[in-house]
């Protein structure tokens, strides 16, 4: 983990202004150990099963603090966000930066609820409809113009 965290390490030498922080490297650490465990878990073993649970102020970094040794382990790993704030920053910083200064293989998937989506079958039965209009038509066209350029239809 040092040479990812350290003072002279892979962040230090690409992430403007950082700063090698003691509870950053411990975490990773801690983060890579627990990883190190079995792979498969039988439920009738769970005293096999590593778990690991952290605590830290805010600025430590924590999400490169998990996110690059559990790249490293090789596994597949599930990381749930409590915001879609957080989602994003992994998704368009944390992510791309370890796939170009770890791991190039690095593959990623983000998953929403699907209140976080908008129905484009629906969407466009209603357009189609000719129905009193549920938004204004200015919002609906505003809508329209944000489907050609979205990808997902997610918030």
């Amino acid at each position: 983990m040092k040479k990812i965290f350290g003072p002279d390490g892979v962040l230090a030498g690409h992430l403007t202004g950082y700063e090698p922080r003691p509870g950053q490297q411990q975490m990773a650490a801690a983060v890579a150990a627990a990883l190190e465990g079995p792979e498969e878990i039988s439920f009738t073993e769970p005293d096999q099963a590593a778990c690991l649970v952290v605590e830290a102020e805010t600025g430590l970094g924590k999400t490169l603090a998990y996110l690059v040794p559990a790249v490293l382990s090789g596994r597949k790993v599930v990381v749930s966000t409590n915001t879609r704030n957080l989602q994003d920053q992994i998704l368009k910083h944390e992510i791309p930066f370890i796939r170009k200064y770890i791991e190039p293989q690095l593959r990623a998937l983000c998953v929403k609820g699907r209140q976080n989506y908008l129905c484009l079958y629906r969407w466009h039965q209603y357009r189609a409809a000719g129905q009193p209009a549920l938004v204004a038509d200015q919002a609906a066209d505003r809508l329209d113009g944000w489907l050609k350029k979205t990808t997902f239809a997610d918030r």
